[in-house]
């Protein structure tokens, strides 16, 4: 009896980016934050997984949703 080969690739935690600190203090879904924010949801998903760098209109949409500077969303502060 054979088993099935190991995955070159292995499945490891996505970092927790200042950005999904933000989200995860919202009781709304991913995709209706994005939808609110005028972004793709994929898009959001990439930035929120620290996969992509925010384009500055969805930063700037971003900071008017949850009332901050883009500082605090980069991650560019202590808090």
């Amino acid at each position: 009896m054979s088993t099935a080969p190991e995955p070159d690739w292995t499945l490891e935690p996505s970092p927790v980016t200042k950005l999904k600190t933000f989200v995860i203090r919202v009781p709304q879904p991913q995709y209706q934050i994005a939808a609110l924010a005028g972004i793709h949801p994929s898009v959001f998903s990439m930035y929120v997984l620290g996969q992509k760098p925010i384009r500055d209109q969805h930063l700037v949409a971003l900071c008017e949703l949850f009332r901050c500077e883009p500082e605090e969303i980069l991650g560019w502060t202590d808090e």
